[in-house]
């Protein structure tokens, strides 16, 4: 099909899906997805290596800031705590081997009431407020997700949507997807719509992802 051959096909079906009031349905259906103020390339390259960095170690009432400057300079990259923030004289007892470096600071940052975030490149230390950052909102398509695993009893895809989506609500942030709080996740035909924090938005990807593995792992069966 020629390229204007191909415009004049689309500019009809819009034509036609406007003169059946389905336009706005299809709208409804696929929401534009907002994209992640976490995916700028500084910050998603220290994603990665957050994730890819291997570290071992054993930490046995260190004090926090001397773990941090130790992950600081095993990993070359920039980690910044928030003193304001920390406990007088926080200790951390930890042991570690070939973990990734993204799991040492959620544990560690755990032991004393912080957590993490990456900011222009630049991992950051705080607690929950510290790090606050507007909700934002997008899409993912998990209409493979629905689907029947071999062996178990086939559900209807609303039903099937609804439990994958109480299932992220109890696993990632639970709690934190109350009326009032601006977060919220809701399914339409295959496809969850989330409003969340960017970090939140990270934790349910990884979250299908894994389920993907496992449902490959399946098949190979």
């Amino acid at each position: 099909m020629s390229g204007r051959n191909a415009m004049a096909w689309m500019l009809a079906a819009a034509m036609v899906l406007a003169l059946t009031g389905l336009a706005s349905a299809v709208e409804e259906k696929k929401p534009e997805a907002v994209p992640l103020p976490g995916e700028d390339p500084k910050d998603q390259k220290v994603l990665e290596q957050l994730d890819t960095i291997k570290v071992t170690f054993e930490f046995n009432e260190q004090p926090f800031v001397e773990a941090i400057d130790f992950l600081q300079t095993l990993a070359k990259l920039n980690i910044v705590a928030d003193k304001a923030k920390l406990k007088d004289a926080a200790t951390v007892t930890l042991k570690l081997k070939d973990a990734p470096l993204s799991t040492a600071l959620k544990l560690l940052t755990a032991q004393v009431d912080l957590t993490y975030g990456v900011r222009d490149g630049v991992i950051l230390i705080s607690d929950a407020e510290g790090l606050k950052r507007p909700p934002v909102r997008a899409m993912y398509d998990v209409a493979d997700l629905l689907k029947p695993r071999a062996g178990l009893k086939a559900k209807e895809p609303d039903e099937a949507l609804n439990d994958l989506i109480e299932t992220i609500k109890q696993t990632i942030a639970p709690g934190n997807w109350d009326e009032g709080s601006g977060n919220a996740i809701r399914g339409i035909d295959g496809t969850i719509i989330v409003t969340h924090v960017p970090d939140v938005h990270r934790e349910v990807r990884k979250f299908l992802a894994e389920l993907r593995k496992v449902r490959e792992g399946d098949a190979k069966r």
